[in-house]
């Protein structure tokens, strides 16, 4: 079993199915630390649910609990509930193992989309085009200095997908004013043109920087340790079938953070403009 050499998101959040409700993953996303990284969590559970809803029906909404630290090195078992399928809604329980332990839980609802009923959306931010910004990657090499050399070696490796901030040196040496942040975003390989592969893709890349938010008040450099980040919890909300996932604006706001806790909520836009998904997540912030 192959742990450690996914090529791209399409092969992280895919399953090799056990039985009809029963899967097993094969590849792995490490962490810094070794850990799985949450976002696969996400986009497998969700890759496992779909597989077991038929027709037209789509995922409305995702919410996950992390219960534990799973390591990279071995396999997840991902085990399908079939709490209910009704006339335009189903209903999916997720639940992740390790060795015999569960390290992830989710609540997936899915829906028949509807024609013809009401439809906005909040425009998307502005924002300088992608293009324009530069990656998260080539800051971190350009201000090894400042972050030093473990934090720029961290962000400098190749990940799956390319992270460009709207304000390019928040967190890296300037500490922001609100808890707000920007970032447009995408897998550096394409996915797979199936919804199946669109939409657990995109739950995936929800958890990239999900947090940020909370923390960028609170540090200038937050890639030097100083300030610890653990996701607790976390909830998406699809407004639209994602299409072909390239750029992507992730707009994410702190309302709060109090007491080693903090709060994050953010809208994730296409290239196009199109609002796509919602999300919010609890995360575990505290000064080491």
């Amino acid at each position: 079993m192959d742990l450690n050499s996914a090529q791209d998101i399409s092969s992280l959040v895919s399953l090799t199915p056990k039985d009809e409700n029963t899967f097993q993953s094969s590849k792995n996303d490490a962490n810094f630390n070794g850990e799985i990284f949450g976002g696969q969590y996400l986009g497998q559970s969700l890759w496992a649910a779909m597989s077991t809803v038929a027709g037209d029906r789509g995922p409305h909404s995702v919410y996950g609990y992390f219960l534990r630290a799973a390591r990279a090195d071995r396999p997840l078992d991902f085990i399908v509930e079939r709490t209910r399928d009704g006339r335009s809604f189903s209903h999916r329980r997720v639940t992740v193992l390790q060795a015999g332990l569960e390290v992830f839980r989710a609540e997936i609802s899915f829906f028949i989309p509807q024609t013809g009923q009401p439809d906005h959306q909040f425009p998307m931010p502005a924002a300088p085009p992608a293009e324009l910004l530069a990656s998260l990657e080539t800051l971190a090499r350009e201000n090894a200095g400042l972050i030093g050399n473990a934090g720029a070696a961290k962000l400098a490796k190749e990940h799956l997908f390319e992270i460009r901030p709207v304000d390019p040196m928040k967190g890296i040496s300037a500490r922001s004013e609100t808890p707000h942040a920007m970032f447009w975003v995408k897998p550096v390989r394409p996915v797979r043109p199936d919804a199946i592969y669109a939409y657990s893709a995109l739950a995936y890349l929800t958890d990239v920087m999900a947090n940020f938010a909370c923390r960028a008040p609170h540090g200038a450099n937050l890639y030097d340790g100083s300030l610890a980040s653990l996701s607790l919890n976390h909830g998406i909300w699809f407004y639209r079938k994602p299409a072909q996932l390239d750029w992507m604006l992730f707009a994410l706001d702190s309302p709060s953070a109090s007491h080693g806790l903090g709060a994050n909520r953010g809208l994730i836009y296409d290239s196009n403009g199109a609002l796509i998904a919602g999300v919010v997540q609890d995360a575990l912030v505290a000064y080491r």
